[in-house]
């Protein structure tokens, strides 16, 4: 979803603030600038129709059918991710709450290296 409406971008701040909690000290939130730009179009280093295989966020009709959809579950559609730092100043725990996804571990790790976070 786009930051562009001050609400959007003041909820944003408000839920990364309930989840890293003392963690964060402070919340600004500003457009990507161009050089994350190769981001939103994928890896150059994979070829696009492997990488829209690996990376589809969607569940297939087949998929969701084939899967008991209890009410927790529903809620579950889309991938939650929580970040903590506050265990250790040398790790950072990821919480993520979803559906099986395929290579969605994956997906968070590769993005993660390619920004330079470590």
């Amino acid at each position: 979803e786009l930051l562009h409406t001050k609400q959007r971008k003041e909820d944003t701040c408000a839920r990364l603030t309930e989840v890293l909690g003392e963690s964060c000290q402070s919340c600004e939130l500003q457009p990507a600038g161009p050089e994350y730009e190769s981001y939103q179009h994928g890896f150059s280093s994979l070829p696009p129709v492997v990488a829209d295989e690996l990376f589809c966020s969607d569940l297939s009709e087949a998929e969701i059918c084939s899967q008991t959809l209890v009410p927790d579950i529903l809620r579950l559609k889309k991938a939650t991710l929580s970040i903590d730092n506050s265990l250790s100043p040398a790790h950072t725990l990821l919480q993520i709450q979803c559906l099986d996804q395929k290579c969605l571990l994956y997906d968070i790790m590769r993005t993660l290296k390619d920004c330079g976070i470590k």
